[in-house]
């Protein structure tokens, strides 16, 4: 058999059952994700969908890819089933896979207003029906569910027993706003686009009806119009605390970062959005729709303060770009959901430009005049696949030009099969280094242009087209190595010097795992591990400063990869656990390390 095998056109089948103590679960919603536009896009939005058999069972028709699946309960029809998440699954051929539920607890409760007077249903409806709630788990696992509110503000959940973090949120999917208050609309009242930047701390030892009180809101709304003064419609505006920005390790903002306290709205007629928020300061972002040539706004730390004389409404006005049009292929046929990326080749900050093309395969970006390196990439799910080792990848290489961008232009790409580059990534001992980073870029400017993970043996594999490139390991800048590709497949197995992995299981000295727990690590003599402040000049030469954090997992782990140095680090667990921080002032790194970290029980 041939290294290399033709690409396969075929879905392949992915079945399973679902089970609870080794019985069927009937009539229960299973949705998968594709992994991919997760990782793109930031945001989840359902593959497929399907609801189980008589006998628990499911099935999806799916290209080879990566997808993740969730099992999700209706707790509305009496079960205390949790939600099972099962990621990075690999479909390469027709696949099988179980899914086994547990139980919890079941929190009923509602939410009220400050002060609740008659008369106010419509206003409370229109507020909560935009409304849910988040709970994520503090210990002795990291849990998060999100539910909706009830048009009368009233929720039900299931999690496991533990200690959670609790907090009102907008909904996580933004709903257009009714575009007056006087409209003729079935809600008379505007849609109120929910965000506070409170949280409370929940003990759930037993099955619990809790009821959690609004902070004071006022209301906060502008006008979005272009530079001509004409309404913009459908303009997405997000709302974000301006602590989240300036989060540190050690701040407040982080946990109101993990808990996604934001919240989005989309400009209605005369394009008019309104939010009903606590007072504080806040970050403003206005992206405008797909079919406008108009650019983002960005507005940090407003002020927004208690109103009793209604929602005054600002005004902003978007100004106009040069409009990058096109459409992108493959043979015959528009892709749809190709990324499509503008780095701008001018701004010294680079600015970066993205967008994804729409179902007839178009995209169009709004660009400030200059120079930009394009990139486009096809989604997997349209892209041939190539198989390389046994192991399914895209086919289909990146495009890349550079464009000077000066009123309107127009960019038709027709994306091709790439020069298979595959390999593997070893150390000086011979070992493999899964899950490692390898990034390929043009030059040494800008974004990468295609990106591979290596997998369990250390094997990795990606498309180019013909040319020249730099191959970076991780972010081993110093040990870039040029390739340059043609048309045959070109096997490059590289052996990373100097950088170790190191895995650190945080433990509580109750015996249990400690997850979310913030691991700040630094060079030893840098403040970064105690202060969590950012250091000025974040770099050394072409390598990043090796400085930063990283949360554990439910299992209390977390794996970092750094040059060999002499590195200090701290463990912070949250602040409402069980457990105090430690630090390590000094460790030496000069080969992979596995290190169980043991924190002790606060004695308060």
């Amino acid at each position: 058999m041939s290294y290399f095998q033709e690409p396969d056109r075929f879905t392949y089948n992915l079945a399973g059952q679902v089970k609870h103590q080794g019985l069927p679960v009937a009539n229960l919603r299973v949705v998968i994700f594709d992994q991919y536009q997760i990782l793109g896009s930031g945001q989840e939005e359902p593959f497929a969908e399907t609801l189980t058999g008589a006998r628990g069972e499911f099935s999806f028709s799916l290209r080879p890819g990566f997808y993740s699946i969730k099992a999700l309960p209706d707790i509305q029809s009496g079960t205390r089933f949790l939600e099972k998440v099962l990621p990075d699954i690999r479909v390469l051929g027709n696949s099988s896979v179980n899914i086994s539920l547990s139980t919890g607890f079941v929190i009923r409760g509602r939410v009220k207003l400050p002060q609740e007077s008659e008369g106010e249903d419509d206003l409370r409806s229109a507020l909560f029906s935009g409304m849910e709630l988040v709970a994520l788990g503090i210990e002795p696992s990291a849990y998060k569910v999100n539910v909706p509110l009830s048009p009368q503000g009233e929720f039900a959940l299931v999690v496991p027993k533990g200690k959670y973090h609790i907090a009102l949120k907008g909904r996580s999917s933004p709903a257009k706003a009714s575009g007056s208050a006087n409209s003729n609309s079935n809600n008379s009242h505007p849609r109120f686009n929910f965000l506070s930047t409170g949280s409370d701390v929940l003990l759930v030892q037993d099955d619990e009806d809790i009821t959690i009180t609004l902070p004071g809101l006022t209301g906060f709304g502008g006008v979005v119009s272009d530079g001509a003064g004409e309404a913009i419609v459908g303009a997405r505006v997000t709302l974000t605390p301006s602590m989240v920005r300036t989060a540190t390790p050690c701040t407040e903002g982080l946990l109101l970062s993990e808990l996604d306290l934001k919240t989005q709205a989309v400009t209605a007629e005369e394009g008019r959005f309104q939010f009903a928020v606590e007072p504080g300061f806040y970050d403003l972002l206005i992206e405008a729709p797909e079919t406008s040539n108009c650019f983002s706004y960005k507005e940090h730390d407003i002020e927004v303060v208690e109103s009793e004389g209604g929602t005054a409404l600002r005004q902003y006005r978007l100004s106009k770009g040069n409009l990058l049009r096109g459409q992108v292929s493959y043979e015959t046929r528009l892709l749809s959901q190709a990324l499509v990326r503008a780095f701008s080749l001018d701004k010294k900050d680079g600015g970066d430009y993205l967008t994804r093309t729409n179902e007839d395969g178009q995209f169009m970006l709004s660009l400030p005049p200059g120079s930009y390196r394009v990139t486009i990439s096809a989604h997997p799910k349209d892209s041939p696949t190539l198989s390389v080792g046994g192991i399914e990848y895209a086919s289909l290489a990146p495009w890349t030009r550079i464009f000077e961008i000066d009123g309107e232009n127009q960019l038709n790409c027709k994306l091709t099969d790439g020069t298979a580059v595959f390999g593997k990534i070893s150390d000086d001992a011979g070992q493999a280094r899964p899950g490692v980073k390898v990034a390929v870029y043009e030059d040494m400017q800008g974004e990468a242009i295609a990106l591979a993970t290596t997998d369990s043996e250390g094997r990795y594999g990606l498309f180019l087209s013909p040319g020249k490139y730099h191959l970076v390991v991780h972010r081993d800048f110093s040990q870039a190595r040029e390739i340059e590709i043609e048309a045959e497949p070109c096997e490059i197995n590289i052996v990373w010097h100097g950088w170790s992995q190191i895995v650190f299981h945080l433990m509580g000295e109750d015996g249990h795992p400690v997850p979310r727990c913030r691991v700040l690590y630094a060079p030893y003599g840098d403040d970064y591990v105690e202060s969590g402040q950012e250091k000025p000049g974040g770099k050394s030469g072409a390598v990043d400063y090796p400085h930063g954090f990283v949360l554990t997992q439910d299992d209390g782990s977390c794996k970092l990869t750094l040059p060999a140095g002499v590195y200090s680090f701290r463990f912070v667990p949250p602040q409402a656990g069980s457990y105090e921080p430690k630090s390590i002032r000094q460790l030496s790194i000069s080969a992979d390390v596995a290190k169980k970290i043991t924190l002790e029980l606060k004695r308060s």
